[in-house]
C-alpha cells in the first residue's frame, strides 16, 4: 500500500472523513495505516470497490467498519458456537436418516 496515492503523506491528518468512517478525526499516518490494516487485511474481508456510486461504497464502508468495531462478548460467542455445534449434528442426522435426499447442509462452512 502506497500512502501517497491515498493522499496521505507522513504527518499528521486532521480530516479523515472518506478514510475511515468510525474510527477518530485525526490521527498520524502511521496510526491510519495500522487502523486500515487491521480493518481490510485481516481474515475477513469485504469487495465494494466495484460499485459505481461513491455514495453506495462510503455505505459498505461505514457498516463494515462499525461492524468491525464491534466487541461481541463470551457469551454471544458461546451461544453462536452452541447453535452451529446444533445445526451441524441436526445435518449430520437428517443425512444418516434420509441419505438420497438432496439437502443443503453446513459441511462446507466448517471446511
Amino acid at each position: 500500500m502506497k500512502p501517497e496515492f491515498y493522499g496521505l503523506q507522513n504527518g499528521y491528518h486532521s480530516d479523515l472523513t472518506g478514510i475511515i468512517n468510525s474510527w477518530k478525526s485525526s490521527a498520524s499516518t502511521e496510526e491510519v495505516i495500522e487502523q486500515l490494516e487491521k480493518l481490510y487485511c485481516g481474515s475477513i474481508g469485504v469487495e465494494f470497490m466495484h460499485l459505481e456510486s461513491a455514495q453506495e461504497r462510503e455505505w459498505f464502508a461505514a457498516q463494515y467498519e462499525a461492524t468491525v468495531a464491534e466487541e461481541v462478548d463470551t457469551e454471544t460467542k458461546k451461544a453462536v458456537a452452541e447453535a452451529m455445534i446444533i445445526s451441524q449434528n441436526f445435518d449430520h442426522f437428517v443425512g444418516a436418516k434420509f441419505p438420497t435426499v438432496k439437502r443443503y447442509g453446513l459441511k462446507n462452512l466448517f471446511l
